[in-house]
């Protein structure tokens, strides 16, 4: 045996070994599953892209905000893009959603609906320092994935919380008890995690509102709540408006799932990590579906959380 072929066996030998005494490997919450099939479409503002075989149309809204980093300039901070877009499916209306596209962090542009995962995947044009970009010159390109099961870390970042993340029915949801996200393993693989402390179980509960949650309402606009981890808040911003949600990290809070609010309320959240993020709401009136459309402007809602 030459010294290359050593080498290759060392190489061979180490991973095995990193594979059989690493569970941490065995979480497939990495990548997205192989039987996810992809369909990428680009869309101006106003123009709506018809996916025939899910029955699925989605139009882009809005740009609502670009704080990308000039191509001549060095930044700190690279910014982001939002982009609002409206979901149709089977002629059902999903409803509104921010799409959040940050350079280097792709699933902050994913949005999950029955099946399928929408993302944004490239806005054009990007940005010179001097120049504004016109409203009329975006051009979006999106992709729409569908899966059996979406991964568990793609749920996860679309605003599942950990708990309700579905796995396909040969794998057990666990989370990992250092930081609290979900994976999907085989039953087996789940038992010797549990036994050595890398997962915890899934313990179900029915999920009610008491009459000591925080309640957040038109009034907070810009300003800013403070919660302790497992805390939670009511939104009700009123039924006036079609609101559209967006949480800048659903590691910090998320929605709870399986909630009946009120009429009025947008939905239920719970602070998970401390952190700070941002809840953004855009209000559309109601009238601007109405034929003809009304000249009533939207309006934005922000709230700032810290999470401590």
């Amino acid at each position: 045996m030459n010294m290359k072929t050593s080498h290759l066996v060392l190489v061979v030998i180490g991973v095995m070994i990193a594979i059989l005494f690493n569970p941490s490997l065995s979480f497939a919450d990495a990548k997205s599953p192989a039987n996810v099939s992809e369909t990428q479409f680009q869309l101006k503002v106003n123009e709506t892209f018809l996916l025939e075989s899910g029955g699925i149309k989605v139009q882009l809204l809005n740009v609502t905000s670009d704080s990308r980093c000039p191509s001549d300039v060095t930044c700190i901070w690279q910014g982001e893009a939002k982009v609002l877009v409206n979901v149709i499916q089977n002629n059902q209306d999903i409803g509104n959603f921010i799409l959040t596209s940050r350079s280097g962090q792709p699933d902050l542009a994913v949005q999950s609906f029955d099946g399928y995962s929408i993302q944004v995947a490239k806005v054009e044009p990007y940005p010179m320092s001097g120049k504004k970009i016109s409203l009329s010159d975006y051009l979006v390109t999106f992709s729409i994935y569908k899966s059996a099961t979406l991964s568990p870390l793609h749920q996860f970042k679309s605003g599942t919380v950990a708990k309700d993340v579905k796995c396909n029915s040969s794998l057990q949801l666990v989370i990992k008890a250092k930081d609290g996200s979900p994976a999907c393993v085989k039953p087996q693989t789940a038992q010797k995690l549990f036994e050595r402390g890398w997962a915890k179980s899934i313990e179900t509960s029915s999920e009610t509102i008491t009459n000591s949650t925080k309640i957040v309402t038109l009034e907070q606009n810009n300003q800013g709540i403070t919660l302790s981890k497992g805390e939670r808040f009511l939104l009700n911003l009123g039924s006036i408006y079609d609101w559209s949600l967006n949480v800048g990290n659903s590691t910090v809070i998320s929605r709870v799932p399986n909630v009946m609010l009120m009429q009025g309320a947008q939905g239920l959240f719970e602070a998970h990590d401390k952190g700070k993020t941002m809840l953004e709401a855009i209000g559309d009136p109601k009238c601007l579906k109405s034929t003809p459309r009304c000249g009533m402007p939207s309006i934005l809602f922000k709230v700032n959380i810290t999470v401590s």
